[in-house]
């Protein structure tokens, strides 16, 4: 690859995925693209001479009868091939589309694709590590690219073409330093897109000064808190909470307006408890954050609690936005969670330092990391949009609340956990949730008494409960055990005891661990007759009348 390279990003659709069964092409899409833009677009339908399916109708818009007039492959593969040349095929998920026509040139008697190749989902994953959905349809919105017939070919070419180059924009914008260890670690990706990366990180500049860098990772600079400069005058009348409402493109409602007052007398009174019960519809978030707004500070600061993370969000993000309008200022909400929402640096430069064998899920989740590590100002990983928690990595580098000392952890200063509880300590406002309350109630955010606010209270213990007990099954401890013995003694010429029958240190520990295995065994099985004895044998039978 060179400044001169030609890429032809092609887009097929076809009558199904699979060529042995019966798939075949019914439109063909390319656009050439050479230093940035656009060169030559082509787009072919084709007969596929078989039956196209509904489903495959309904999502490209293509019917049999605009195929009927339209060439057989055979046709045009020789124009195809001699359009691609010797180019370098890109395509949104490449190990579909070039497999595929390369199959297909075969099956006319044409040579096989041998041209190098570019995936651009792996491209997109990497370079934009926050999207939920890394379809095309979606990642054209994201990047602002017209995309007016998803599924047809031409267009989908067209379109992963100008994605092609804006991905490859955002990678010369990385710190020099990311692009060259994105580019290091990049050999496990889809056929030559490794190699597209390292091309391009050939001049990759100098780190900035907007950045950090520490043992080989490059963290964006954190940025100060948003603080509120004003003290807002809560609107004690309807007249003035109307006007507020009509300021910020909000509806007035009685039973909102009644619940802010009622908040606001008591927070400046007695600050009794207070339990309101707020219909579907009332606006209460809004009900409580308008009146303590204007009461609260950083020594009495407002904590509200809800019932799931995904709430906080929504609270810190749409609620406050409206309190915002609403009073004409800014306000600093931290979201306070658990530590294991939130990436540990030191823990993570360790899996870039070790050897051990991730799989090629982990390694290309370990390339997002190190992109979203520059763009990231919480280092929240709920942000990652990830599903499951199964990934060997995220078992490695989650957070467990311990950030040590300046001495032992050389990302101390950049840790986010240590960061946020620092933020929360000194914000205004601090949105958490039911059982990181009941947890940690004693720490400092929540010292000093701050205005407290359950918000779905109902939810409260059910939310909490599951954190502060201990599940433990006895049965699945006893199935361990028994496997144990097994290994230690069966089968009889290759147990532990057969092969280190020789070794007298050896032999003892394998005594030691079965007389503490047997044991255990003998105590599970105790413990599981007296709960059967308790909860089954000892209650009282129901008398009978004769």
């Amino acid at each position: 690859m060179n400044q001169d390279t030609v890429y032809a990003v092609i887009d097929l659709e076809t009558t199904g995925p699979d060529l042995k069964n019966g798939g075949r092409i019914i439109q063909f899409g390319c656009a050439l693209v050479r230093r940035g833009h656009i060169i030559q677009t082509v787009s072919q339908l084709i007969n596929p001479d078989t039956e196209v399916p509904q489903a495959i109708q309904d999502l490209t818009g293509i019917t049999p009868d605009m195929l009927v007039s339209a060439p057989y492959f055979d046709e045009v593969a020789g124009a195809l091939a001699g359009l691609i040349g010797d180019s370098v095929i890109v395509a949104h998920n490449v190990n579909f589309d070039y497999p595929f026509l390369s199959a297909e040139l075969q099956r006319v008697g044409q040579p096989p694709l041998t041209n190098e190749a570019i995936d651009t989902v792996q491209l997109a994953q990497i370079l934009l590590p926050n999207e939920a959905s890394y379809r095309l349809s979606d990642l054209t919105k994201v990047l602002e690219i017209k995309h007016d017939n998803p599924h047809q070919a031409d267009s989908d070419a067209i379109s992963t073409a100008t994605m092609l180059t804006k991905l490859t924009r955002k990678f010369t914008k990385l710190p020099g330093p990311t692009q060259r260890l994105i580019a290091e670690r990049s050999d496990f990706l889809v056929r030559e897109t490794g190699a597209y990366i390292k091309f391009l990180a050939r001049n990759a500049p100098a780190v900035s000064k907007r950045y950090t860098q520490v043992q080989g990772l490059t963290v964006v600079n954190p940025t100060a808190p948003v603080t509120t400069t004003i003290q807002p005058d809560y609107p004690a009348t309807d007249k003035a909470k109307r006007h507020a409402m009509k300021s910020a493109k909000l509806r007035f409602r009685f039973g909102q307006a009644k619940m802010m007052d009622m908040i606001y007398a008591n927070a400046k009174g007695q600050q009794l408890p207070l339990l309101i019960e707020a219909g579907t519809g009332l606006g209460k978030s809004l009900g409580y954050l308008t009146p303590l707004a204007a009461i609260a500070t950083p020594e009495h600061k407002v904590v509200v609690a809800t019932s799931t993370t995904v709430l906080q969000e929504q609270l810190a993000t749409t609620t406050f936005r409206e309190l915002g309008l609403l009073y004409g200022a800014k306000f600093d909400a931290v979201v306070l969670k658990s530590a294991r929402h939130f990436i540990d640096l030191n823990k993570f430069a360790t899996t870039l330092q070790t050897t051990d064998d991730f799989n090629r899920a982990d390694q290309l989740l370990q390339l997002r990391l190190i992109v979203w590590l520059t763009q990231t100002q919480t280092g929240d990983l709920d942000n990652l949009h990830l599903t499951g928690d199964q990934s060997l990595l995220m078992r490695r580098i989650r957070h467990t609340g311990d950030f040590g000392s300046s001495h032992s952890n050389p990302f101390y200063q950049l840790d986010f956990y240590r960061r946020l509880l620092e933020r929360a300590d000194n914000a205004t406002f601090v949105i958490t949730n039911h059982a990181f309350l009941a947890r940690h109630y004693e720490d400092s955010p929540f010292a000093h008494k701050p205005y407290l606010v359950v918000d779905e209270a109902h939810r409260f213990a059910d939310n909490v409960a599951p954190g502060l007990g201990v599940h433990f099954n006895l049965t699945q401890l006893r199935r361990l055990l028994s496997s144990l013995n097994s290994i230690v003694n069966y089968p009889e010429h290759t147990s532990l005891s057969t092969i280190y029958a020789d070794n007298e240190m050896v032999t003892y520990q394998i005594s030691q661990m079965q007389q503490n295995e047997a044991a255990a065994l003998k105590t599970v099985a105790t413990i599981q007759t007296q709960l059967f004895h308790h909860y089954f044998s000892h209650r009282e039978r129901p008398h009978t009348v004769d």
